[in-house]
């Protein structure tokens, strides 16, 4: 197969060996912004430098393993949106899967469609028994796309002793990735009140959550498009809630959300209706404007999320807890910066 040949193809994409040719694109790619803060600098400024960059990684890759990654496209025109492929790099046991897309082709399920047939052939082609993948802790889109190709988080890793810690993933290539769940998740009703104050009660077994719900619909905290329910046959089985909060130090105050509470109906638990109002509810927070969210939680839950500890970073709990478990997520690049302080919720949380 020469350089530049397509590999795969989808319904809508085309995937093709890198060749010297896409040095103009490439350029572009590894200079985004987004590219530079989760990936890494890879020191591509020039046309030159990205055939190079080609010459000593996809191409020696494509010899020495038979994969590497690959030029993404669009089939209609031809259009290159991004990279997608396998990798395998001397500090990890297994092939990792590796992507990266234009922002302006984001959230239009590209993604997930040439990894998963980059997976596939992984399994069928290449038999490879198990796969990885890496991200920075905070990439919060990325983290989504791997549950949803069906891998789980396995460890915090090190690529070098002096790199940076990523989250490593790793996906078992002998089960099918498994079939996304559908949950209708919308902003609550009036209607669902009752509903919602049964799920709470019902989840931690006491009356004190569904309270503070009830309590919260009435402060300036309170945030209608952030009080989220999950329907499964047409039956209310899980609510999140995120309201306003402040992190406040002497004069200076910085907004953040709250997320609380989480709560699912006991039967449906540790089923993923809990994940899916997670990510729409960040998703919707960040549509809104919003740039952190703070949660006190289990600490081997919310990171899958994005989430990593506030302490370290300067913002303190109101309350003594475990560092591990109070953790706070950027929604928006930057809104960390400069913000330190201790966390003021709203009054109603008072009352718990």
């Amino acid at each position: 197969m020469t350089n530049g040949a397509a590999v795969h193809e989808t319904a809508r994409l085309r995937l093709r060996r890198l060749s010297e040719g896409d040095a103009g694109f490439l350029v572009e790619l590894l200079n985004e912004p987004s590219f530079l803060r989760y990936i890494g600098d890879r020191g591509v400024r020039t046309a030159e430098d990205a055939r190079r960059y080609v010459e000593k990684g996809p191409l020696e890759s494509y010899a020495r393993f038979g994969f590497g990654l690959l030029r993404v496209e669009l089939r209609d025109g031809g259009e290159p949106i991004g990279i997608c492929g396998l990798l395998k790099r001397d500090a990890l046991p297994d092939a990792d899967l590796g992507f990266a897309l234009l922002p302006r082709f984001w959230s239009k399920g590209y993604a997930f469609e040439a990894a998963t047939v980059v997976l596939d052939h992984g399994r069928e082609a290449l038999a490879l028994k198990r796969i990885l993948a890496i991200t920075s802790p905070d990439n919060v889109a990325s983290i989504q796309l791997l549950e949803k190709l069906g891998f789980h988080f396995d460890r915090m890793a090190r690529l070098s002793p002096e790199a940076p810690e990523v989250r490593l993933f790793a996906r078992d290539m002998a089960q099918a990735a498994p079939a996304t769940p559908r949950w209708d998740v919308r902003p609550e009703r009036p209607a669902d009140h009752a509903a919602i104050h049964r799920i709470n009660h019902d989840a931690f077994g006491q009356e004190d959550e569904a309270r503070l719900v009830d309590a919260l619909r009435g402060s300036p905290a309170f945030v209608p498009e952030l009080s989220l329910v999950a329907f499964q046959d047409g039956r209310a089985v899980g609510h999140i809630l995120f309201t306003r909060i402040v992190v406040k130090d002497g004069d200076d105050r910085h907004a953040a959300l709250a997320l609380a509470p989480l709560a699912v109906a006991p039967e449906l638990q540790k089923r993923g209706i809990g994940s899916a109002l997670v990510r729409r509810g960040l998703r919707a927070a960040r549509d809104l404007g919003h740039g952190l969210v703070i949660v006190l939680g289990h600490p081997e839950y919310y990171p899958r999320f994005g989430f990593i500890p506030a302490q370290p970073l300067g913002i303190a709990a109101p309350f003594e807890t475990r560092v591990e478990a109070f953790m706070v997520l950027e929604l928006a690049p930057g809104a960390l910066a400069g913000v330190r302080g201790v966390v003021e919720y709203a009054p109603e949380f008072g009352a718990l």
